[in-house]
């Protein structure tokens, strides 16, 4: 796989060579002008430099809203930079299959969108725990959705499945809660505190 020894040489590469370093990603070509995009907005907006050094003195709703600022981000890919880079802030990034999840089990409800899913279900965690916490429960339930809660679920042989509404009506012949697609659109909504959770 091909490496930049520095995000300015990213920046300056041409699209096609940063695609073949994520090229084993869904989309590359895609991702890779995004990222290219991104960095060009972080280093203009930090007058030359290319680091979220500026983040460090934000609360996470607003690093999460400077950075759902640069093209194509949203609050995923803003919360996947919160937890997993040097930032380290214990928060939970939602994609798809989370969101299926919470539904299926009943932690959140079908009508809540994409951008307040992340505030949601971050509340349901216990409140004390760390950037490390978060990241090991981030990365074994999405393992353990790849394995059972999929888009088709494998619910016969799910080890939860007593425990999911969903679950519970695919056992009983019931019709389970319907999840429907992701749309895309801006996910920046309003501040966490004039939410109305469910």
């Amino acid at each position: 796989m091909l490496e930049f020894e520095s995000l300015r040489n990213v920046l300056r590469a041409p699209a096609r060579l940063v695609e073949r370093t994520v090229e084993r990603t869904t989309w590359p070509d895609l991702k890779a002008e995004r990222m290219k995009l991104a960095l060009g907005a972080v280093h203009y907006w930090r007058k030359g430099q290319l680091n979220l050094e500026n983040l460090r003195s934000m609360s996470d709703w607003e690093a999460s809203f400077w950075m759902e600022h640069l093209p194509d981000v949203g609050r995923k890919t803003a919360w996947c930079v919160l937890l997993f880079s040097t930032l380290r802030r214990a928060v939970l990034p939602v994609d798809t299959g989370f969101k299926r999840f919470a539904i299926r089990f009943g932690t959140l409800s079908m009508s809540t969108n994409w951008a307040q899913a992340h505030y949601v279900l971050r509340k349901q965690l216990p409140s004390n725990w760390n950037a490390d916490q978060v990241e090991i429960f981030h990365n074994t339930l999405k393992r353990f959705i790849q394995a059972y809660c999929k888009a088709e679920p494998a619910c016969s042989v799910c080890p939860l499945h007593g425990m999911c509404v969903f679950g519970k009506g695919q056992c009983s012949g019931e019709a389970g809660p319907h999840i429907e697609r992701r749309k895309r659109s801006s996910s920046f909504q309003e501040s966490p505190d004039q939410l109305e959770f469910d």
